[in-house]
């Protein structure tokens, strides 16, 4: 199904110099909906990640697992294709599978094939922030900024799927798993205002470089720029405070009366890692990785 397009190396990069987000991470999504008379009733966002084999990838589906209970009739991912226009491709629902540890975690991942038809990229594994050396060695933190390429679910574009960019910054790394409707669970909290459609989308977080520079009067003064970004996690959400509330100390989560307090949950990169990690995903690995040996194994004369 999806052909790796990727910048430099192994990742989706940004070119030297280039500020705003890069172009190629819109490439990074397709939009999951209802298609029950060929035309997408859309409910979520989903990505594609690639684990490295030899010379190729095996290739995964990923969203936010809480967007699977909306697929309920004719369940689909739609994406552009290579020579323009865009496919609606049928979901094997059987397919996906949850964390296999951890109930609380919103992710869901699915195998799906190579096909250079399809006009996206992927996410290479090394790029996801998995353990806390990752983030001390690249000065990730509070205050860097974050980015995501979703569905707005009020122009999602009609020949083609229309992603947009969504940015924020990353406002919070708790020590201490944070309530949610799983539970209580291991997230980052992002300044961002989550809107329906964002659920599933990749959340990145770009590094922020302190470069000393020399002014005019010989004083020195500290300049910020951005460095490399890597894959914060999955976007799951929102809290909405009811309105009379709003300004309380205490308040009342209300999703369906509640006012968005721009703040939006992140399940953490290192989620998605370890759904990976699901023994039926791993078993399939290495049944394909033994039948891609034996093919280009030399045969006796």
């Amino acid at each position: 199904m999806i052909r790796p397009l990727r910048c430099s190396g192994t990742r989706i990069g940004l070119p030297p110099g280039v500020m705003r987000t890069p172009d190629i991470s819109l490439r990074n999504v397709g939009f999951l909906a209802n298609v029950p008379n060929h035309t997408p009733d859309y409910e979520g966002t989903a990505f594609f990640v690639g684990i490295p084999f030899l010379k190729g990838f095996h290739y995964y589906l990923v969203t936010a697992r809480h967007v699977l209970s909306a697929l309920k009739q004719s369940p689909s991912v739609v994406l552009n294709l290579r020579d323009g226009g865009r496919m609606i491709l049928p979901l094997d629902m059987s397919a996906w599978r949850n964390h296999p540890t951890d109930a609380s975690a919103d992710v869901a991942v699915m195998p799906i094939a190579y096909d250079p038809a399809f006009d996206v990229s992927f996410i290479h594994t090394d790029e996801l922030l998995k353990t806390p050396k990752e983030f001390e060695s690249l000065k990730i933190g509070p205050g860097d900024a974050v980015f995501f390429p979703s569905l707005f679910v009020a122009a999602p574009g009609e020949a083609r799927i229309v992603p947009l960019m969504r940015q924020g910054n990353l406002a919070l790394m708790p020590r201490e798993p944070i309530q949610t409707e799983y539970g209580f669970a291991e997230v980052y909290l992002v300044e961002a205002r989550s809107i329906p459609g964002i659920s599933g989308s990749p959340v990145f977080v770009r590094q922020t470089l302190l470069l000393e520079v020399n002014r005019p009067d010989g004083s020195k003064v500290q300049m910020h720029g951005i460095g490399e970004f890597r894959v914060l996690g999955v976007m799951h959400g929102h809290w909405d405070v009811r309105e009379s509330e709003i300004n309380k100390f205490a308040f009342t989560h209300d999703p369906k009366r509640g006012v968005n307090m721009g703040i939006a949950i992140v399940t953490p990169a290192i989620k998605i890692q370890e759904a990976l990690q699901h023994p039926d995903l791993v078993a399939l690995r290495q049944q394909i990785e033994r039948e891609v040996l034996k093919s280009i194994a030399p045969h006796p004369d």
